[in-house]
């Protein structure tokens, strides 16, 4: 009889009834033809409300319910595909917390760990310990995130679709007369003396970020000087005086002395930024991609809800 009572079976027949009550209300059963079923009880849904209630004080909208259930059916997917792969014995941090669990338990009882375990994952433990559960969809998470890495020609087409962010823009280096108060006097000699065709005597104030300024881009112009003065000074004629024209520091007179053209993009210059930024616009598509697979594997079965809270 004492044998009989060590037996992994009986122990965790015992304490069953203590994990069912914490159950999420989720179930994994199969179809007559094998295929998984993940099932969501009238009750689960009634707590899916009651935190949407609890954390925004109202009830949640046709859409937001449905998008609500949609992410606890992702969750639930993510979670049953976990258990398929045995990331909770496989995982060291699922695998120790379920361990620990058991132990506590059942404290003195000598058993192997994969005893504990398999006791553990019939009793459901997995799903219903909230630390085992976060863990697992954190690490499936992870695996649907993984950065993928896109082959050269993947990489190029991307760099060519996306030209514009990985060109060289044009530069623009030019030299300045400089006014701090737009009401002064010198501005109306400087603009008559360009009406002439005759070159500005008037040298302006002291500027402090200098009267001349070397080649940058129209964005950098704008981050020194506002974007009205950096599009001004984009299509003033080179090597002419032009102005005045008004900045976040007041008038200026521009002369442009050097401009490079826009070339296209350098693919080996670019290269690691187009690939990191390609993994992240990639990312959301494979997790869709992913759970939608997840969703074509398992059948998925909601239970009738009235949207009041109670069971339909």
């Amino acid at each position: 009889m004492r044998g009989l009572i060590r037996q992994p079976l009986l122990h965790f027949l015992a304490i069953g009834g203590l994990l069912f009550a914490v159950q999420q209300g989720w179930r994994v059963d199969t179809t007559p033809e094998g295929q998984p079923v993940v099932q969501l009880d009238a009750a689960a849904q009634a707590r899916l409300r009651a935190e949407w209630r609890a954390a925004l004080g109202r009830e949640p909208s046709d859409a937001e319910w449905q998008a609500q259930l949609a992410r606890a059916i992702d969750a639930e997917l993510l979670l049953a595909e976990a258990l398929r792969l045995e990331l909770d014995v496989l995982d060291p941090v699922a695998r120790q917390r379920l361990l620990m669990n058991m132990r506590f338990a059942f404290a003195g009882r000598r058993a192997s760990e994969d005893a504990l375990l398999f006791e553990a994952r019939a009793l459901g433990m997995p799903r219903s310990d909230p630390v085992v559960r976060r863990r697992l969809l954190q690490v499936m998470e992870r695996r649907l995130q993984a950065p993928a890495l896109p082959d050269e020609a993947t990489l190029r087409a991307y760099v060519q679709a996306n030209a514009a962010r990985y060109a060289r823009p044009a530069r623009h280096g030019f030299r300045q007369i400089w006014f701090a108060r737009a009401d002064d006097a010198r501005i109306a000699e400087v603009r008559a003396a360009l009406a002439r065709g005759e070159v500005p005597a008037h040298s302006g104030d002291a500027f402090l970020l200098g009267a001349r300024q070397p080649p940058a881009t129209t964005e950098q112009i704008a981050q020194r000087f506002g974007t009205a003065f950096a599009q001004a000074v984009e299509s003033a004629p080179l090597e002419r005086w032009t102005g005045p024209l008004a900045s976040v520091y007041g008038t200026h007179f521009v002369f442009v002395e050097q401009r490079s053209a826009a070339q296209p993009p350098d693919f080996d210059a670019v290269r690691g930024r187009a690939a990191a930024a390609w993994a992240v616009e990639q990312r959301a598509a494979r997790r869709h991609a992913a759970l939608q697979a997840l969703r074509a594997r398992y059948r998925i079965e909601l239970a009738q809800f009235a949207h009041d809270g109670a069971p339909g």
